[in-house]
């Protein structure tokens, strides 16, 4: 049941976060040579869960839900972020999280590969941390534990092998830039 006003967007972008640590430190992720059919799906997750924690706080600040649905902002992390910013809005780390994100969740090129796409894949010991402290700052604002008696638990911490695995030149790196298809395919 719903309690809170932004609490049924803090649920879902809870869980897409939860889902991105499942993909990263389940065991069944090894039976690939390689992480890159995770990639693609592991961001359009992350760039979801940014924009449905943005409209959590938003929902509870009181922002006009027509506001949230207008064109220029429905997916545009950075102007969410901003309209979080002019509400009090206080994470020090989500910035990076949109400034990583942002522009191909806007165009959803994560959703919809176009020929000759670059992204880049994200530093999970960058990442973790700061939807922690997102989800920590939601949580609080919106009161969606403490209405049922529990204490945060936002901590997605890494085992010190959860990064990703990529193929040749890409092992080893903890973030790099992927490009996808060629306008020749």
């Amino acid at each position: 049941m719903i309690r809170n006003k932004g609490e049924r967007e803090y649920s879902v972008a809870r869980g897409y976060v939860q889902s991105m640590y499942l993909i990263v430190t389940n065991s069944a992720r090894m039976t690939t040579p390689y992480d890159f059919p995770f990639v693609l799906a592991f961001n359009q997750l992350a760039g979801f869960a940014a924009e449905l924690y943005f409209k959590a706080f938003l929902g509870a600040s009181g922002v006009d839900p027509k506001t949230l649905r207008a064109p220029a902002v429905r997916h545009s992390l950075a102007k969410l972020h901003q309209l979080c910013l002019d509400n009090g809005f206080t994470s020090v780390k989500a910035l990076w999280i949109v400034n990583k994100l942002g522009p191909q969740h806007e165009t959803y090129e994560f959703r919809y590969l176009k020929p000759n796409s670059e992204f880049e894949t994200l530093d999970l010991y960058e990442l973790f941390p700061a939807f922690s402290e997102l989800d920590r700052i939601v949580d609080a604002f919106i009161g969606a534990s403490k209405s049922r008696g529990l204490q945060p638990d936002s901590d997605w911490n890494l085992p010190p092998n959860a990064g990703w695995r990529m193929p040749l030149p890409y092992h080893g790196l903890r973030a790099t830039t992927v490009r996808l298809g060629s306008s020749t395919e």
